[in-house]
């Protein structure tokens, strides 16, 4: 089973990961290919390219893709806590492709 992961691209750290048979193939963020910090409500087209290829997969064949985010509601609780914006994603959804 193949699982590819990405941030929700209005998160602050997009980034995504992909894991074969349980285990993590690869794991990259956004900003290690643009050059930009945190790559803010950045897609994760590069990451996700990145991945596909350290796997030695295909789109096609990945079986489900993992798309994490955070609600607003948990964001501002995290401001309130810590006075400013702080990322994490927080897996939400999975999706099956076939």
């Amino acid at each position: 089973m193949i699982i590819l992961g990405v941030t929700h691209p209005i998160s602050w750290n997009n980034g995504a990961c992909i894991l074969v048979d349980g285990k993590l193939t690869a794991m990259v963020e956004e900003e290690r290919f643009n050059r930009f910090k945190h790559s803010p409500r950045a897609s994760a087209d590069m990451s996700i390219e990145f991945c596909l290829k350290r796997a030695g997969v295909t789109l096609d064949e990945v079986d489900y893709i993992a798309i994490g985010w955070e609600s607003a509601e948990r964001q501002k609780k995290k401001k309130n806590i810590h006075g400013s914006f702080c990322s994490g994603s927080y897996l939400s959804g999975i999706w099956m492709r076939r």
